[in-house]
């Protein structure tokens, strides 16, 4: 047998398409179209849309819950507004009874006023009769 030889550093080596000298970094395998890099790229971006959409899935959900307790606080404003208006119109009915009244007064004063004046010992009149019902038969 042939005796193996140790190689000698500063000698070149013989090139051979299927020897390669040791230590000597190995030829990189041609990419086939498809880049790791891409691909792990591509994932991530998979990844940060599907938390995003499940953020915004969680945001249209609490708004919709938002907007039902506002349509609930909206309804109980409509209620109160009804029975505020409810009451400004009897407010305004009464009002116009109270200023009658008070009109009626006034001029039941004044008529005092000038029987006290023209006859401050006279009696004072009797209030107009109601009339009478008629006598049943």
């Amino acid at each position: 047998m042939a005796e193996v030889k140790p190689a000698d550093p500063n000698r070149p080596a013989e090139t051979s398409a299927r020897v390669v000298p040791l230590g000597a970094p190995r030829p990189q395998p041609q990419p086939d179209g498809v880049s790791w890099t891409a691909f792990g790229i591509a994932a991530a971006l998979l990844v940060f849309a599907a938390a995003a959409l499940i953020v915004q899935t969680q945001r249209v959900a609490n708004r919709d819950e938002q907007i039902g307790v506002l349509s609930g606080q909206v309804q109980g404003l409509e209620t109160q507004l009804r029975a505020a208006n409810a009451q400004l119109a009897t407010y305004h009915t009464q009002l116009g009874r109270i200023r009658s009244s008070v009109s009626a007064v006034a001029d039941q004063v004044a008529t005092l006023s000038e029987l006290v004046s023209a006859d401050p010992f006279a009696e004072t009149p009797a209030p107009p009769a109601a009339a009478e019902p008629p006598a049943e038969r």
